[in-house]
This record gives C-alpha cells, structure tokens and sequence, in this order.
C-alpha cells in the first residue's frame, strides 16, 4: 500500500481545514505588515470611534472593556512590527507542522504543539484584560481539539 492508500481521509481533512486557517492567517499578516502601524492620527479616530458607540450608561456596565480594547489598539500599535512578524513565524511553524503530519510525519504533531502554544504566549504578552481571556480561552478550546483530533491519528505516523 502507497502512503496516500493508508492516509486516513480524518488527517486529510483537518490538514486541509489547518491550511485553510493558517493561510488566512498568512494573508492577514503580510497584508499587515505591508500597512505598517496606525499613525496617531489613526489611533485617535479609532478612539473615538470606540468611545463614540457607547452611553455613559452603557460604558459603565461594560466595565473595562472599551479601556482594555483601547489598551490593545495602543499596545498592538507600539509592538506593531514584532507581533506581525511573530504571528507570520507562528503561522509558517504551524504550515509546517501540518505538511509533516500530512505526510505522516509524527514529528509535525510535536511541532504543533509549539505551534498551537505559541499564541498563548503571545498573548500573555501583549493582550490585556478582557482580551487575553478571550484569547486565551480560544486558542485553549481551538488548539486544544485539534491538538486531540490530531492526536488520535498519531499511531498513522512515523
């Protein structure tokens, strides 16, 4: 038997659903890195605009939400150039890793591993509040079922 005969068709799919996802994230952060950061200008706009969707009332009950996601704009814009290139780094670590376990390679899961804990780190880093909880706990959830979907194909791989 060739290796696309004892190919599971369940590594087919979520490779190509990984792909999918990681060239979005591929596009988006070259498109990004090719923008550049927001000028103060920029930022100031998208401030206001924040501030302007809501009532006194209204930012009152959202707690620090409208400031964490300021916060964010702020911190996202001074590390604008680092967190690009990293999320590009991530993103080609966990093609990588795909490729490999598309070839059934079970080194490509040990690599995404890295991959799927890489953003986690990331965003202990540079999300605040409100926002790294979001994100922490989506790419926890994400990661971690397709870490176990891969997983349970590990014994197709060398």
């Amino acid at each position: 038997m060739t290796e696309i005969e004892t190919r599971p068709r369940a590594i087919v799919v979520l490779c190509v659903l990984s792909w999918i996802y990681i060239g979005f994230l591929l596009l988006s952060g070259t498109v990004g890195l090719q923008q550049g950061p927001l000028s103060p200008e920029e930022i100031e706009d998208q401030k206001a605009q924040m501030l302007g969707m809501y009532t006194e009332e209204q930012l009152e009950l959202m707690g620090t939400y409208v400031e964490d996601g300021i916060e964010l704009i702020e911190i996202g814009n001074a590390n604008y150039y680092t967190i690009a290139i990293l999320g590009i780094v991530i993103s080609l670590i966990g093609l990588q890793s795909t490729i490999m376990m598309f070839r059934l390679k079970k080194a490509g899961y040990y690599l995404y591993i890295g991959y799927s804990i890489a953003p986690l780190i990331l965003a202990i880093l540079y999300y605040p509040g409100i926002f790294l909880g979001i994100s922490l706990v989506w790419n926890i959830v994400v990661g971690g079922i397709f870490l176990w979907l891969y997983g349970s194909k590990l014994k197709w791989m060398r």
